[in-house]
């Protein structure tokens, strides 16, 4: 099995040098993976200046259409497979992986980037054996880190200060006038990269960390809809609990208490929703609708087509497209974690609010 990439791999040297700056010192353990890193990032520093100097005024005159559609749900709560189903739809774009691995030279050198990427891309990501290529739909918030310093996603390399990254550019508490311009303008830019390549479509987004960013979100795009996904909250733990475990060792700069780490994402995980149930009340009802992850694994296109026409989409064109991927999915089996005890006694104790909230029966205690 290949390595899973790693999502810095390509990030800008000007954006390392303020990453770098903002965080402790990374020590001897350390220094020879971030050596790797920032070698990757020097190769593509001529085809970054090409870009920019190319490119750059062209795409700062890309406007954003007004419409957007935003995916909103916690990681490993099947957004991933929502996305995945919603980009087939003709009438979106997206950032792809591509964009998101590369962002700074994306447009100049896509087939050359592609031929160097491709061979250390792993088949399937390492958390859920979800296939992986270039040109699947990827968070937006994987390139807005690579070329921005203001996003939540260094906390995998300097997971000592999650909670940091979490408060500031998850939640967006605290974050000072000048970071929030940078903030505005980096995820504006990545955007209008992405509107370029899909020549001016609307953009379907997801990142679980917009589910704290509402009203940054309608600031930018008061027109924007909004789909939000929910499962089984205990499901989601115990899938997040995996996918760390996958994720942070190609990353971290610095050393990882796991109990720590699982204690900060159950903590995230329910600020997040909290956030978002009460930011929501500020979309109007027509703009945003509910799905099950279950309803979607197991009658998609019903549920596709119910949340497409509360939100006063047209979903003829994208049917046969959806019914052609969900047959290639034939055969995927997603990962089961069977819970321990003490996984049921937190979700009956801590998850609580989160089972009333999203109506889902709490998991029994075993006598």
């Amino acid at each position: 099995m290949s390595p899973p990439i790693n999502v810095f791999a390509f990030n800008s040297l000007r954006n390392w040098r303020r990453v770098l700056r903002a965080n402790p010192p990374v020590t001897r353990p350390y220094r020879r993976k971030l050596r790797r890193m920032l070698l990757t990032s020097a190769l593509g520093l001529p085809f970054e200046t090409w870009e920019r100097w190319r490119y750059a005024s062209r795409v700062e005159n890309v406007h954003l259409h007004p419409e957007p559609l935003f995916i909103i749900g916690p990681g490993r709560s099947g957004t991933t497979h929502l996305h995945n189903l919603i980009a087939r739809d003709p009438q979106f774009g997206y950032v792809s992986t591509l964009q998101g691995l590369a962002p700074n030279f994306i447009i100049s050198s896509g087939d050359l980037l592609r031929r160097l990427v491709e061979r250390t891309l792993p088949a399937t990501r390492p958390m859920d054996n979800v296939a992986v290529s270039l040109d699947a739909p990827q968070e937006e918030e994987v390139a807005l880190a690579n070329t921005s310093p203001h996003s939540f996603l260094f906390h995998l390399l300097f997971p000592q200060r999650a909670e940091y990254y979490f408060e500031t550019y998850y939640l967006q508490k605290n974050m000072t006038a000048r970071q929030r311009e940078e903030w505005r303008r980096d995820y504006t830019r990545v955007l209008q990269t992405a509107t370029w390549l899909f020549a001016g479509r609307p953009l379907v987004l997801k990142t679980p960390i917009n589910s704290g960013r509402v009203p940054e979100l309608l600031r930018m795009f008061p027109r924007a809809r909004f789909i939000a996904i929910r499962r089984d909250p205990l499901r989601i733990v115990l899938s997040t609990r995996n996918m760390y475990r996958q994720i942070l060792p190609p990353h971290q700069l610095q050393d990882v208490n796991w109990e720590q780490m699982e204690t900060l994402n159950l903590r995230f995980f329910l600020a997040a929703q909290q956030k978002w149930a009460a930011d929501r009340q500020h979309i109007a009802p027509q703009r945003v609708v509910d799905v099950r992850y279950e309803d979607l694994t197991q009658n998609p296109l019903e549920t596709l087509t119910r949340a497409y026409a509360h939100l006063g989409l047209d979903a003829s064109a994208a049917l046969p497209r959806w019914e052609a991927y969900l047959d290639t999915l034939r055969g995927y089996r997603p990962n089961r974690f069977q819970p321990s005890p003490a996984d049921v006694r937190l979700a009956r104790h801590e998850l609580r609010w989160l089972y009333e909230t999203w109506q889902y029966p709490l998991p029994e205690e075993e006598p």
